[in-house]
């Protein structure tokens, strides 16, 4: 079918589940080549459509990369990071877990990817709820040791945020 026919039911459907999930930020079908064809954002309780003049390039980003070595059937988990919007970190800060997974034409041809945006911040509110209940804190840092929790807000994301870089297990904790 031609982008025409399939797009507007496509991003409808997108909207639709985005509505009903609330934990994604942004819903993406990337083709190919690592373009945007569909991205819904979704914000205040609203799924909002992306204008097509809107949409970026994804082909640099390193969940596109891996997720389009993936075989039909996979599922892609990315480390916690930041979301980044044009290049620069979104602002308030967005932690985001990326769930991707491969689209292939009824002939087996590779078409593109199904990208979810999870809104991690719900998960740091859990582990931070739980770990208050038991009278204790939870710090959590990534393969690097940079934090992705820590009990003082300013010490995370040091490998993502200016300034930050020396906010890790290994320069506090040697």
């Amino acid at each position: 079918r031609s982008t025409d026919d399939w797009r507007p039911e496509a991003t409808a459907d997108i909207a639709r589940f985005a509505g009903t999930r609330h934990i994604y930020n942004h819903i993406r079908l990337i083709d190919a080549a690592g373009r945007e064809l569909i991205r819904i954002d979704y914000h205040h309780n609203r799924s909002d459509p992306v204008d097509a003049g809107a949409l970026q390039d994804k082909s640099d980003c390193y969940y596109v990369q891996l997720g389009r070595q993936l075989e039909p059937g996979e599922i892609y988990f990315s480390p916690m990071d930041l979301n980044e919007d044009q290049g620069i970190v979104e602002t308030p800060y967005q932690p985001t877990i990326r769930f991707c997974t491969p689209i292939h034409t009824p002939e087996g041809e590779y078409f593109g990817l199904v990208v979810l945006n999870y809104q991690a911040e719900d998960l740091k509110i859990l582990l931070t709820k739980l770990a208050t209940a038991h009278d204790s804190q939870t710090m959590i840092a990534n393969r690097a040791g940079y934090w992705l929790m820590h009990p003082d807000d300013a010490q995370e994301w040091g490998w993502q945020i200016p300034g930050r870089d020396g906010s890790h297990l290994g320069s506090q904790h040697p």
